[in-house]
């Protein structure tokens, strides 16, 4: 009970904190992006996601089932199991893929895909973060090649699980993706070093996107054509820092709609984009 009442008044504050800063700002540099936003938070608490679209997602409608086979519990996304790892319950897997399709939602500022930057026909695609596997399983079937990056082993047998049906074309990799190469990391340069360059990367690292982007210098070069879809969320300001990178290696950057209430480490001016497009 204390837990959940300091949680509260921390919400609480945040929330008075990030009205009263807009509350100040001249009118003219309040964005209707940022008027919705505000708008959202005179109603309700903070939340990571301030839009209402959330609200249509509940944790008692999503079917679970268990592979009895495997001991893992799984969902169905789009005609296809998507296993969950051991030590999740039917209630955590509930909540795991609740906050899963939230964020896919159309409307939501963590949405990595769109009708206009989409994965193409017969490309090669690196998810970087994999976890459950839910962006690659979304594309499988038209990519050529899909290389999964995910550190945590305890993912792994959800993700064989998962890809069975195509591990002809999916390669599980157990490297944390950086800058370095060692025993347990490695680069986007030199993991590809000897193979067809990808077409496509996604990346959600918890904060360690710009490591992943150092180490993948040598691939933006060779690539004429590449798309890149960046969690820059989890810092105040990857968004700028990593479209300034990119602009100035010639490449085109858009944001997706919205933004998010990231709050580790949060700080002005607190709402934050969610995701950096790139392409070539």
């Amino acid at each position: 009970m204390k837990r959940g009442f300091t949680e509260f008044l921390k919400k609480k504050a945040l929330r008075f904190l990030i009205l009263q800063y807009y509350r100040k700002q001249p009118k003219d540099q309040i964005t209707e992006e940022i008027r919705e936003v505000v708008e959202y938070l005179k109603r309700r608490p903070v939340n990571i996601f301030p839009y209402n679209f959330k609200d249509k997602y509940k944790v008692g409608d999503i079917d679970v089932k268990l592979d009895s086979k495997l001991n893992l519990y799984y969902v169905m996304m789009d005609g296809k199991r998507l296993y969950y790892k051991n030590g999740l319950n039917k209630l955590k897997t509930r909540k795991y893929f609740k906050a899963l399709i939230t964020e896919q939602d159309p409307l939501s500022p963590h949405l990595y895909l769109t009708d206009t930057f989409n994965v193409e026909e017969n490309q090669i695609v690196v998810d970087i973060g994999a976890a459950d596997g839910n962006f690659g399983l979304s594309i499988i079937e038209k990519v050529s090649k899909l290389y999964l990056f995910e550190p945590q082993k305890s993912w792994h047998k959800a993700l064989q699980a998962t890809f069975k049906p195509w591990e002809d074309k999916v390669e599980i990799v157990s490297k944390m993706v950086s800058n370095e190469n060692s025993e347990n990391s490695v680069s986007l340069d030199q993991y590809f070093s000897e193979k067809t360059k990808p077409d496509f990367i996604k990346i959600d690292v918890e904060g360690f996107e710009k490591k992943v982007i150092m180490g993948s210098r040598k691939i933006f070069e060779d690539k004429r054509k590449i798309k890149l879809a960046i969690c820059t969320y989890h810092k105040q300001d990857d968004f700028d820092n990593l479209s300034l990178f990119f602009k100035n290696e010639g490449f085109s950057t858009s944001s997706s709609r919205g933004f998010m209430i990231f709050r580790k480490a949060i700080k002005k001016p607190y709402l934050r984009r969610g995701i950096l497009r790139v392409w070539k």
